[in-house]
């Protein structure tokens, strides 16, 4: 081989090689990398444990004494259903060994025992989550709404200032998911607001709640 034909050959060779990577490279961009074969269409059971912040009281008098659930833990489970790498469907459930407790007293007031109140929130939610097409990121932003019921069990104990109820509720939520921690496993942190319609028996007004969710889960795929 002469010399002019060896310098030629390795500028060949790049260029072959430049030529091949522009080629396979749109073709990478076109097929997005998933964390498992079906794209993320699937089941998912999840359990969480969050801190359950009503921000109203359930009763508002005109002497500005009322009701509220006091800020305590609370655990949840959830089932979903994607049906395809977007959007899925979500059957959640929200459970609370809540207290119960007076504001609004004048100042030096003994505060009357009101006792606990077993409070439960269940919806079904539409959910929508951000995946990037041909991203390895494990992580996924999601935004969910939805509707169901809120429920809330004094015992007897608040009458006449809170009584039992069952009152229609929406529910609005985003968080980030974090998947492929071990396999088919993944951790979620989320902020949820249930937003439910509560009647005062004290006054027989209706009033607008809302129940600030502030959670932490744990989920596995099938």
């Amino acid at each position: 081989m002469t010399r002019r034909g060896r310098v030629r050959l390795p500028a060949v060779l790049a260029a072959a090689l430049l030529g091949a990577a522009t080629t396979t490279a749109p073709l990478t961009a076109q097929n997005p990398v998933d964390f498992d074969e079906t794209g993320g269409e699937g089941f998912e059971i999840l359990g969480a444990i969050g801190l359950l912040t009503p921000l109203g009281s359930l009763v508002s008098n005109e002497d500005g004494v009322g009701a509220t659930v006091n800020v305590n833990v609370s655990y949840g489970l959830d089932a979903v259903y994607w049906a395809s790498s977007r959007w899925g469907v979500g059957a959640t459930g929200w459970y609370s060994p809540a207290q119960l407790s007076i504001v609004g007293l004048p100042q030096g007031t003994e505060q009357p025992d009101l006792g606990n109140a077993d409070y439960f929130v269940g919806a079904l939610n539409a959910i929508y989550r951000f995946r990037g097409e041909g991203s390895r990121s494990p992580l996924e932003p999601y935004l969910a709404a939805g509707g169901g019921i809120r429920h809330l069990d004094v015992g007897g104990m608040a009458a006449p200032f809170v009584e039992d109820s069952t009152d229609p509720a929406a529910t609005v939520a985003g968080g980030v998911r974090l998947q492929g921690v071990i396999s088919k496993m993944m951790i979620r942190l989320e902020m949820r607001d249930n937003i439910s319609l509560y009647e005062s028996p004290a006054t027989g007004d209706s009033k607008l709640l809302n129940d600030l969710l502030l959670s932490f889960g744990v989920g596995v795929r099938f």
